[in-house]
């Protein structure tokens, strides 16, 4: 089966879990995590976004404006904080004269 955006459900309450969402498509937990990535980065006329929470509550499309919301902030905030966690990294790296690579 290729996967499909449409694969996963409209509505919060209809989320389809990772574990159910990977056994789906036949992939890994890695894979499936990686085909929601580039699903969500397609071009689409779907009025849908693809979201999930942190919770645990799986995978669903919404155009909920407290769900986009909630979810945009969530991946805003993990986004800063893998970011800032880089700067020890290149702490590192200024410090051997290295951080000309990045």
């Amino acid at each position: 089966m290729e996967p499909s955006r449409f694969d996963i459900p409209v509505g919060k309450d209809s989320a389809i879990s990772r574990a159910a969402l990977a056994r789906k498509w036949g992939v890994s937990d890695r894979t499936m995590r990686e085909i929601v990535a580039r699903l969500r980065m397609e071009r689409t006329s779907d009025p849908y976004a693809i979201i999930s929470s942190s919770n645990g509550a799986g995978y669903w499309r919404s155009m909920v404006t407290e769900e986009l919301t909630a979810y945009a902030r969530e991946r805003r905030s993990r986004g800063q904080k893998e970011y800032a966690a880089a700067g020890d990294a290149e702490r590192v790296l200024k410090h051997q004269g290295q951080l000309s690579f990045l």
